[in-house]
């Protein structure tokens, strides 16, 4: 990976923990003079402040929801593959996007080489002829 991505990461990961921690600290009632107090909210609070007008926590049965909601787009920012994992997941080449085997009830091989599977669903599934060779009827 990148450098600077994984420097990001890193930074996004501490992040989070920062995160954690001022929401533990928000269950006890803790000295507002307490540095580590001080230094928590200085980083968290300008980040929450537009969630917190977004929803309120009197909207929203007295919870502050804001630290899941930046803990939430975080885990999103940091690894995007969670997003596309379920567009992936139903391709066409699912044998070759997450390693298990696809299931193919019937299949043809047009004279060009090309993989049509036919789907139990009952469409025609266009399959990559790389992915031939992954693919079975065995799950």
């Amino acid at each position: 990976m990148i450098p600077l991505v994984e420097f990001v990461i890193w930074l996004l990961d501490i992040y989070s923990l920062v995160i954690i921690a001022a929401a533990l600290i928000s269950w006890v009632s803790p000295d507002p003079r307490n540095p580590i107090v001080m230094f928590l909210r200085q980083v968290t609070e300008p980040v929450f402040a537009p969630i917190r007008r977004l929803l309120p926590p009197w909207k929203t049965g007295g919870l502050d929801l804001s630290p899941l909601i930046v803990l939430l787009a975080i885990q999103f920012a940091e690894r995007p593959d969670r997003i596309a994992g379920s567009v992936r997941r139903w391709s066409t080449d699912r044998s070759v996007n997450d390693g298990r085997k696809l299931e193919v009830p019937r299949a043809s091989v047009g004279a060009d080489g090309t993989f049509t599977a036919l789907c139990v669903c009952g469409a025609e599934i266009p399959v990559r002829p790389e992915a031939v060779e992954h693919a079975t009827t065995e799950r």
